[in-house]
């Protein structure tokens, strides 16, 4: 079949981790925002492989042409949040997105020493 795998995006992640820590500032945030358009791209993959549905049948699902689904579907489509929550409803699925602190050193319990007085 000539579907996307996804158990070959799996499998190549942990070498990709690892990767990602040597990247610039600017660098890791160009590659967060591809992963997370990756993960889009997946999941839509993957609805549509689990409802047995055409491009064109999704396409008709979603009220938008087939060539859009093909942009969703190879990661060539800048999601905007509402484009997100329109889609994942229409196709009753969940969306979730958060957006938190990262944690410090002391928040993990690491606490540096204090100086001798």
């Amino acid at each position: 079949s000539g579907m996307l795998s996804t158990e070959s995006f799996s499998t190549a992640f942990p070498f990709v981790g690892s990767a990602v820590s040597g990247l610039s500032g600017n660098e890791r945030i160009l590659y967060q925002a591809a992963s997370l358009m990756c993960d889009v791209s997946t999941a839509l993959v993957e609805y549509r492989r689990k409802n047995k549905l055409t491009q064109k049948e999704l396409a008709e699902r979603l009220n938008v042409g087939q060539p859009m689904i093909s942009k969703y579907e190879s990661g060539d489509y800048n999601w905007t949040i509402r484009s997100l929550v329109e889609v994942s409803s229409k196709l009753g699925m969940n969306l979730t997105l958060s957006l938190e602190e990262k944690e410090t050193p002391s928040q993990l319990g690491i606490q540096k020493e204090s100086p001798l007085k």
